[in-house]
């Protein structure tokens, strides 16, 4: 296992326009980055969600695939890794998942802080049966190397996502989790977390980046981690850090810092 924990004072900085042109389809061969919408509809959930997606620059003529990350929170989380990417030309696409009203339902379980949740199983199965396929059906991505990114419930969702996951059938090979809201599901994290524990045989090949502050979820968010690293999973990358700014101000400099781990080679 390799874990780098970090206390960073970075700027808390605001996320400017998406540099991206503004399209409706992925064809063409333009060497500049595109911004894309579609929407896949779910037969899991009942639903049709709205997706924007960036396709970075060279996509059109690129015969390969590409990396993907799956934003939860869409309409104001994707507009910020976009910058992010954007800014270091990175050649990863985007898939932003608009949450159309339902981030209680669909990211957390049923819980005094989220009595109107209950359906993360239900988007968790939409995710990896429904929207990845159509993803890597429709999209030029590499099929292998997907990051999941959310913050606060929706960074509660990527620990669930995380440890729902088995050996041999794992759907992302990154994690990202900014000041998750991990007291309001601490049960369910602590029992899945166990059984990962107890029926882990491939050694956790993914890399996890769990960024909290003080101001916000910290005092909950690093325990838990705390707990991760004392499996001493052999293949996890983990890296913790610590953001001095509130609950929402933090986001930005987090995706940064994220983007920098998960991208490094």
């Amino acid at each position: 296992m390799r874990f780098t924990s970090h206390l960073l004072l970075i700027p808390l900085l605001l996320a400017a326009a998406c540099g991206g042109d503004s399209s409706s389809t992925a064809t063409g061969t333009t060497d500049r980055a595109l911004i894309v919408t579609d929407a896949v509809p779910s037969s899991i959930i009942g639903i049709t969600y709205p997706l924007d997606i960036y396709l970075p620059a060279g996509y059109g003529g690129n015969t390969g695939g590409f990396p993907v990350m799956f934003v939860l929170d869409g309409e104001v989380r994707f507009p910020m890794m976009v910058e992010i990417v954007n800014q270091t030309a990175l050649k990863v696409m985007i898939v932003g998942i608009r949450n159309v009203g339902r981030r209680n339902r669909d990211f957390m379980p049923v819980g005094p802080c989220t009595p109107d949740g209950g359906g993360n199983d239900l988007y968790y199965r939409f995710l990896t049966t429904e929207l990845i396929p159509f993803i890597d059906e429709n999209y030029k991505s590499d099929g292998v190397n997907r990051t999941l990114v959310g913050h606060s419930h929706g960074g509660t969702f990527a620990f669930y996502a995380m440890f729902s996951e088995r050996s041999g059938a794992r759907n992302f090979t990154g994690y990202v989790s900014v000041d998750a809201s991990v007291g309001c599901a601490q049960a369910l994290l602590d029992s899945l977390e166990q059984v990962a524990a107890d029926s882990t045989t491939d050694g956790m090949p993914i890399a996890l980046h769990v960024s909290a502050t003080r101001e916000g979820n910290l005092g909950v968010v690093f325990p838990f981690v705390d707990k991760i690293i004392a499996r001493s999973y052999p293949a996890l990358e983990l890296r913790r850090v610590e953001l001095q700014g509130s609950h929402t101000g933090i986001v930005f400099p987090a995706f940064v810092d994220a983007v920098g781990f998960l991208y490094a080679n």
